[in-house]
């Protein structure tokens, strides 16, 4: 069997000084970020002072007081997850961010056993590992590269078989970037400009990052 993609995701995280009780379904309704009937349905898991988790059929937000992440695993709705960060960013427009990166996360089934050792073997070779190890193989790689364009940040690959005996492998791309510190007080507003700004090229670098991924699976 060729190998496939089962699952895919795009998350948003969103690093900065935030206030979880304000992310509620009902103030996104209010302030035209979601759909009434999509806040009415929203699945809350917690609201806290230190924490908020709320689910719609095609989002998870997580808030806490350093952190906001907006995951999407459904294609059509990855720039909708997109625009409600954009618009949330817009609204708190004074509140201190400085970093964001952008997911795309994929499960591949790499059809064979043969197959997902020797993808494992080929980006970590067995063989510095043969004489301390009994049949090393890869549990988790992160690899990491430097922007080329004219952002502070980083692109990192982070690669982990899943361990459950079958012979799939999650393959993630975090593109990140860091604002100036000067850009302190109007920054949610620099980073809701980058995000419109460089999505599609994003996607693009994510989706050459995995298919060449996946071409390394034989």
């Amino acid at each position: 069997m060729a190998v496939q993609q089962v699952e895919q995701s795009v998350s948003i995280v969103v690093l900065g000084a935030f206030n979880p009780s304000i992310f509620l379904p009902g103030w996104f309704a209010k302030e035209d970020l979601v759909r009434e009937k999509d806040a009415e349905s929203a699945e809350i898991e917690i609201v806290h002072p230190e924490v908020t988790v709320f689910t719609l059929d095609w989002l998870r937000l997580e808030a806490t007081r350093e952190r906001l992440v907006v995951r999407s695993d459904r294609e059509s709705h990855y720039e909708v997850a997109r625009d409600l960060v954009c618009g949330a960013l817009d609204l708190l427009r004074h509140t201190p961010a400085g970093k964001v990166g952008v997911n795309h996360d994929v499960v591949f089934e790499c059809g064979s056993r043969e197959a997902f050792d020797n993808f494992g073997w080929k980006l970590v070779p067995q063989g510095p590992w043969n004489q301390v190890l009994d049949r090393p193989g890869t549990a988790r790689i992160d690899e990491q590269g430097r922007r080329t364009d004219d952002y502070d940040g980083y692109i990192r690959v982070r690669i982990e078989p899943i361990l459950d005996g079958g012979t799939r492998v999650r393959v993630g791309v975090n593109d990140h970037f860091e604002l100036s510190k000067e850009n302190s007080s109007s920054s949610t507003e620099c980073i809701s400009a980058l995000l419109q700004d460089e999505w599609a090229t994003i996607a693009k670098r994510a989706s050459e990052i995995l298919s060449h991924m996946k071409g390394l699976v034989r």
